[in-house]
């Protein structure tokens, strides 16, 4: 009878400690979740209106790819309820296009190559921009 209490009660620590590890991943992935959507930009927003709805725009460059001219809005990562689960390794990107049309965007330049091989115009130092 006192095997099964401590197997038993082996069984309970081994359940608790997965239960707080499950509710920690759910509440990371949640985090993550509400991060991106906090970035998403109004659908339609032109590039006056996405600069007025902004608080924390850290710089505006004006670049040109493939004969284009684009400006880029990038902004500096603000500390929101969400900000000690998700790190991003580069602030939040927004490219307009000369009629002032939002282009293409991304939530944390750090993390997209591929946003980056295609926008690649403009120097983003990251010591100046607080990253």
């Amino acid at each position: 009878m006192k095997a099964l209490k401590i197997i038993l009660g082996i069984v309970l620590v081994v359940f608790g400690i997965a239960l707080v590890v499950f509710a920690f991943i759910a509440w990371s992935i949640f985090c993550l979740t509400q991060y991106v959507k906090e970035l998403e930009p109004p659908e339609g927003a032109s590039l006056d209106e996405f600069l007025a709805s902004k608080t924390n725009v850290c710089c505006v460059p004006t670049i040109e790819v493939d004969g284009q001219t684009h400006t880029v809005v990038i902004l500096r990562v603000e500390t929101t309820f969400w900000k000690p689960f998700v790190v991003p390794s580069g602030p939040p990107v927004y490219v307009f296009d000369a009629d002032k049309n939002l282009v293409d965007w991304c939530h944390d330049i750090g993390d997209a190559t591929h946003f980056m091989k295609k926008w690649n115009h403009f120097k983003h130092d990251p010591a100046a921009h607080g990253h």
